[in-house]
């Protein structure tokens, strides 16, 4: 998969220390890491890039993932509540986009104006929710495929093609990771799943594209994030689809 000597980790320059766990995290166009912090009450945070930190939204139960799209809208999981989010950030305004089952992994596809959101458990289950011009759903939310396993990052390349992570379970029980490539048409309906790599023992939970070219070009591996703190990327041999990056680190 990965050399782990290759790669450099380093505290964030103008980074704040927290004493609890954060969850999902996911930087906006103007440098702001949105964090999900999981204290009591559980909240979405930003800290922005001098260090400092606002609290922007309060009371959810477990959320897990945030994902901005390009027009800098944040789409958030609350697994416990079984909720999926979307929060503008410019007019601190949050909505519930619908409802599914312990909502884990989520992604927008600005293309087939369709959020597509993962349910974490064995079996797993991979959900879309048609979304208005106005950010608003269109219907209920609707199964695209069950799968075995438990369902939890996921992530899209240029294609239109969902990379969806299972962690593999609970810690101690054996629990393996595999990665799978979820091929669908321009409607959302499943036409194929692709095993990428499978009985990966590391319960690996998130997935993200590589940019930029410290190692090569990355543009084609995604890098997994295990539950554990391991690290691998593997090359899919597709390029992901358009996401926010920064020009260059905060600090």
């Amino acid at each position: 998969m990965t050399d782990p000597d290759n790669f450099t980790v380093a505290p964030l320059a103008a980074g704040t220390t927290f004493d609890t766990a954060t969850i999902g995290l996911r930087y906006r166009t103007n440098g702001d890491l949105l964090m999900m912090m999981r204290e009591a009450p559980m909240r979405l945070q930003a800290m922005h890039p001098d260090g400092t930190v606002d609290t922007l939204q309060i009371g959810f139960m477990l959320a897990t993932r945030i994902f901005i799209d390009e027009d800098d809208i944040a789409w958030l999981t609350d697994f416990a509540a079984g909720r999926v989010h979307r929060y503008d950030p410019v007019a601190d305004e949050i909505s519930t986009i619908g409802m599914v089952d312990r909502a884990n992994g989520i992604v927008y596809d600005p293309l087939r104006q369709m959020l597509f959101v993962t349910s974490y458990g064995d079996p797993s289950s991979l959900w879309r929710i048609a979304i208005s011009a106005t950010g608003d759903p269109v219907g209920n939310p609707v199964m695209v495929t069950g799968t075995e396993g438990y369902s939890d990052g996921l992530i899209m390349d240029v294609c239109g093609n969902l990379y969806m992570v299972d962690q593999g379970g609970v810690s101690g029980l054996g629990a393996t990771s595999r990665l799978d490539r979820v091929i669908m048409d321009d409607d959302g309906e499943l036409q194929d799943i692709e095993e990428i790599f499978g009985n990966l023992e590391i319960e690996l939970a998130s997935i993200v594209f590589g940019y930029g070219e410290a190692y090569g070009d990355l543009q084609t591996s995604v890098f997994l994030v295990g539950l554990q703190g391991n690290v691998v990327h593997v090359d899919v041999h597709v390029h992901g689809a358009p996401a926010v990056v920064l020009d260059a680190p905060p600090g």
